[in-house]
């Protein structure tokens, strides 16, 4: 578990949030950009949770994406709001429609 220091508290993070750690995972084995497909629908979503946010389904695989878009805002981050992403500051928050 990640511990931080937030105004003078300590805090515990708990490392149980799979969705995001099996997507990073992913991402970083393959060196590309990746989404969870539903299965049903085909609609592609993000972030990666287990349900479809537009049809009950949950099943769902992973799928590759080309990373090409179009970038609508972005604003550099500095210092960190959060405590967890402070060692990484500063860091680019991106609204990206994907192709």
């Amino acid at each position: 578990m990640a511990n931080v220091e937030y105004r003078g508290m300590n805090l515990v993070i708990p490392e149980n949030d799979s969705e995001w750690r099996e997507h990073f995972k992913l991402a970083r084995q393959r060196r590309k950009l990746v989404l969870r497909k539903c299965t049903k629908c085909g609609l592609m979503r993000y972030p990666p949770s287990h349900g479809c946010p537009w049809c009950p389904s949950l099943e769902w695989s992973w799928q590759d994406v080309s990373g090409g878009g179009h970038i609508y805002s972005y604003e550099v981050v500095h210092p960190a709001r959060q405590p967890g992403f402070k060692e990484w500051s500063p860091y680019t928050v991106a609204l990206v429609e994907l192709d």
